[in-house]
């Protein structure tokens, strides 16, 4: 087992991340089923990016790190999920944010990493996070997740929908340092096929399926 990703050695990916800083602050809210799972997003998202932070909660509305976020002065907080309310961002997505967030600040995103019934109850369970302006995108293309069934096509996951917001709304994406975050995303999914492609070969798939 490696330590730094959950997975076992033999799928680690690891030596795949080229850390990267971000000029958008993500801060990745992850449910604590999702720590759990070794094919999550969540996680590898917050290794590419050295600047990200990774909670593991539900209910964040008394989480002293989150406080201290919502009220430093240096960042406009915001959530990303799609509601009524949200600011859409698939097209001219830096000029909406210009527009979005006060010139002496920096925007600070909360992103939830679960599925679409984990976030709705967070977001219902923290008040304070619920209380923040909301942003959204339409997916421009199916999620590459193929080793995990998505609720609809249009759906990301966690890592696909924090690449978009670099690719949309930040000065970074010029540098393209961020596909790093795809590159490890198609390496780890391609390490799934194979092994279980292996799996079903040998047999070790059906024997586990029937137990």
């Amino acid at each position: 087992m490696c330590w730094r990703c959950f997975k076992d050695t033999t799928t680690c990916y690891c030596a795949q991340i080229k850390p990267f800083e971000s000029d958008l602050k993500f801060v990745i809210l992850i449910h604590p089923r999702e720590t759990k799972k070794r094919i999550g997003t969540g996680r590898f998202t917050h290794l590419c990016i050295s600047n990200s932070l990774l909670i593991s909660g539900m209910d964040f509305s008394d989480h002293p790190k989150i406080g201290e976020l919502l009220s430093d002065p240096r960042y406009f907080c915001a959530v990303l999920y799609p509601s009524e309310t949200s600011v859409d961002v698939s097209e001219n997505g830096i000029d909406k944010i210009k527009a979005l967030v006060p010139a002496n600040k920096k925007l600070l995103l909360f992103v939830i990493d679960g599925t679409w019934a984990s976030a709705k109850k967070m977001l219902r369970l923290s008040p304070n996070l619920r209380a923040l302006p909301q942003i959204c995108f339409s997916p421009p293309h199916l999620s590459n997740y193929r080793i995990r069934k998505q609720p609809s096509q249009g759906c990301f996951s966690t890592v696909e929908a924090v690449h978009f917001m670099i690719d949309q709304c930040s000065a970074l994406a010029e540098k393209k340092q961020h596909q790093n975050l795809l590159e490890v995303f198609s390496y780890m999914v391609d390490q799934q096929l194979t092994k279980l492609e292996d799996a079903i070969k040998t047999g070790k798939f059906i024997k586990r399926s029937l137990r």
